[in-house]
């Protein structure tokens, strides 16, 4: 299992603390999934970091994704 540590540069900044943060390849899907739940039904209004945190995280995941199915990519498909 892939661990996604340094993901986030900068961790998450509150109140002028920054907080580090690790997510493995379930997590980070789980979060995607919850994040186009909320998007889709217009249940959250990000705001410009937020906004930045999720193109970060649906990147990360396309990557995963790209990379669980590469093998794939040797095939050819026509037949």
């Amino acid at each position: 299992m892939k661990h996604l540590e340094g993901f986030f540069k900068d961790g998450f900044e509150r109140a002028g603390q920054s907080y580090g943060l690790a997510l493995n390849e379930k997590t980070l899907r789980f979060l995607v999934r919850c994040i186009d739940i909320a998007q889709k039904t217009e249940s959250i209004s990000p705001d410009a970091q937020e906004m930045d945190l999720i193109r970060r995280l649906g990147k990360k995941a396309d990557e995963l994704l790209d990379d669980q199915y590469e093998d794939y990519s040797e095939y050819d498909l026509k037949g």
